[in-house]
């Protein structure tokens, strides 16, 4: 049997000149650029906030799949990316609504209440008689995505938010979120 003998491991002192400081921090900002660049930084960054505003910290968020600078055309679906390029300032892109309809949808889903979302024409709004486009519960990217659906196909109605108490059913809060553009 052989003995091996282990020596102790070498390590070369660290170069802390000032020429090979500077070149490791040319690589850092050159390495930065390409970050930027790519834009998988904001657009992770972006994701992580949305799903922590609507409450949805289950799934860990992903990336968009669909390419970065591509516009949304609202007359034809297939085109619209998943993160579209047209948002309020200051409101993640991946959603089309106004801040004061994702700030109503988030204060009904925060408090733990079901989300209703109703439609009535102009001739239905006098007798108060709406009809319900769908209703969520705790899911904060589905309930987003149900209310762009009812704009979308609703425009030229009154369309309101319903907060719901989960047990009893009973209806807490009522809040009418789009208005028809020319009432008769």
């Amino acid at each position: 049997m052989s003995t091996v003998r282990k020596t102790p491991p070498e390590f070369q002192p660290p170069d802390f000149s000032l020429p090979h400081l500077i070149e490791i921090g040319q690589q850092l900002v050159q390495e930065q650029q390409r970050v930027q660049e790519m834009g998988l930084a904001a657009a992770y960054n972006k994701s992580l906030y949305f799903n922590r505003k609507l409450g949805d910290t289950a799934e860990p968020p992903s990336l968009p799949t669909t390419p970065f600078f591509r516009a949304y055309h609202p007359d034809t679906r297939e085109r619209q990316p998943e993160i579209a390029s047209q948002s309020y300032p200051g409101q993640p892109s991946s959603t089309r609504l106004a801040p004061e309809m994702v700030t109503q949808v988030n204060q009904i889903l925060a408090q733990g209440q079901r989300l209703g979302i109703e439609y009535v024409d102009e001739r239905r709004f006098r007798t108060n008689s709406w009809n319900c486009y769908g209703t969520v519960e705790g899911k904060g990217a589905e309930a987003m995505a149900l209310l762009e659906s009812c704009l979308d196909q609703y425009p030229e109605h009154y369309i309101r938010l319903v907060a719901i108490h989960p047990q009893d059913r009973r209806r807490l809060q009522e809040v009418v979120i789009q208005r028809p553009s020319t009432p008769k």
